[in-house]
C-alpha cells in the first residue's frame, strides 16, 4: 500500500504508540492466538482508514486465516517481530508495558501471588490499562467478567443499616438502583463527561468535599474550573445526595472508637470500606476455588474461565456477611475476523 504515516504528527505517535503497547503486552512472535476483527480495530485503529491498514501489515501475521463466526473462532496471529522492531526504532518507543515470566506463569496456570497493600489485596496486573489487561486475560481463558454493581455506595449503606441507621436516602437509593441514569443526567447538566462525574460522587461518597481549594480532589477532577466548582454546588440531586451521605456517614461514625476530638478522616472511611469489600471477597474467593474457577481478582470484580452461578453466589454473600449484592457480567466473545 502507498501510505507513509506522518511521523511527526503528535495524533500519529499517540496511535503508534497504543499500538506498541499492545503489542508488547498481548502478542507474541513465537506463539499464535486468536484476534477478532473488533479487538485488532479497537487497538490499531479502523480498517477501513490508511492507519489502520499500515499498522495491521506492519505488525501482525497471518498464521491461520480460517474462521468460524457462528463457532466463535477467529483467524490467528502473531507479531511480525520485524515490524514491530522497526516502527519502535522510528519514534524511540520504549515499552511502558511489559508482563515478565512469573506473571505470564500465573495467567498460565491461575495462581495469582497478590500482596498486602494499604488492606487490600494488590496485583501489578492490575496497574494495566484495561485496554491491554481485558484482552490478555481473554487470551489465557478468563472471559467472564464480573463486577458488584455500585460496590462502595451499596456496601457502606447496607453496613449502616445493618447498625441500625433509619434515615430515608432516597437519593443514594436512586444511585445504586440506577447509576447510569443518574451519571447521565448530572453530565448533562454540568457537561463534565460520565467518568469525572463517576470520580466526583465517589469523592463525595469518601469524605471529598466540592471546593476550590488548590488542593482539593475534585477541584482537580474539573481541572481547577472555578465555574465548574460553583455548579456541582448548585446541583439539587449532587446538594441531596451530600446531605444523605453525611448522614450515613455520622451514623457510623457514632461506633467508632475515636479518641475526643479525634476527626473521622476520608483514610478511616476508606478503611472501613474495604474492611466490607474484603468480607465479601473472601466468599467469593472461596466459592471461585470451590467450582474449580480460575480467576483474576481486583478490588470489586474479577475475571474467570467459567460463567458463575450468580444467584447461589449472591445468596452464599448474604448469607455470609448479610449484604446483598448486584453483578454486571460482561462475556468477552471473539467475532469473525477477516
Amino acid at each position: 500500500m502507498n501510505y507513509t504515516p506522518n511521523f511527526t504528527d503528535p495524533r500519529i505517535i499517540k496511535a503508534l504508540t497504543k499500538a506498541l503497547d499492545w503489542c508488547s503486552t498481548y502478542l507474541n512472535h513465537n506463539r499464535q492466538q486468536w484476534l477478532s476483527t473488533r479487538e485488532i480495530q479497537r487497538q490499531l485503529g479502523s480498517q477501513s482508514r490508511p492507519l489502520g491498514r499500515w499498522l495491521k501489515n506492519r505488525l501482525l501475521i497471518c498464521t491461520n486465516p480460517y474462521y468460524n463466526s457462528l463457532a466463535g473462532v477467529c483467524k490467528s496471529y502473531k507479531l511480525n517481530p520485524d515490524g514491530y522492531t522497526n516502527i519502535c526504532a522510528i519514534i524511540n518507543y520504549i515499552p511502558k508495558i511489559k508482563v515478565n515470566i512469573k506473571q505470564q506463569q500465573e495467567l498460565d496456570t491461575g495462581e495469582f501471588l497478590y500482596v498486602e497493600k494499604s488492606n487490600r489485596e494488590y496485583h501489578p496486573l492490575q496497574n494495566l490499562p484495561k485496554r491491554i489487561k481485558q484482552p490478555l486475560l481473554n487470551a489465557r481463558g478468563y472471559r467472564h467478567e464480573y463486577d458488584i454493581q455500585c460496590c462502595a455506595q451499596t456496601l457502606i449503606l447496607q453496613h449502616a443499616r445493618q447498625l441500625g441507621f433509619a434515615k430515608a436516602t432516597p437519593l443514594l437509593d436512586l444511585y445504586i438502583n440506577d447509576r447510569t441514569d443518574v451519571r447521565s443526567n448530572i453530565s448533562k447538566r454540568t457537561g463534565l463527561d460520565i467518568a469525572t462525574v463517576k470520580k466526583i460522587l465517589t469523592a463525595i461518597l469518601n469524605g471529598g468535599t466540592i471546593s476550590a481549594w488548590h488542593e482539593n480532589m475534585i477541584f482537580s477532577y474539573v481541572d481547577y474550573n472555578r465555574l465548574m466548582i460553583d455548579i456541582l454546588r448548585e446541583d439539587v440531586y449532587i446538594q441531596g445526595y451530600q446531605r444523605e451521605v453525611r448522614d450515613m456517614w455520622k451514623f457510623i461514625r457514632s461506633y467508632q472508637s475515636l479518641e475526643r476530638g479525634e476527626r473521622f478522616n476520608a483514610k478511616m472511611k476508606s478503611g472501613i470500606y474495604r474492611q466490607l469489600e474484603e468480607s465479601v471477597r473472601v466468599v467469593i474467593k472461596r466459592h471461585l476455588r470451590r467450582t474449580h474457577n480460575r480467576a483474576f481478582i481486583e478490588h470489586d470484580g474479577w475475571s474467570c474461565q467459567s460463567a458463575v452461578d450468580i444467584d447461589q453466589l449472591k445468596l452464599e454473600v448474604k448469607q455470609q456477611t448479610g449484604f446483598v449484592i448486584e453483578l454486571d457480567w460482561t462475556i468477552h466473545e471473539y467475532v469473525d475476523a477477516y
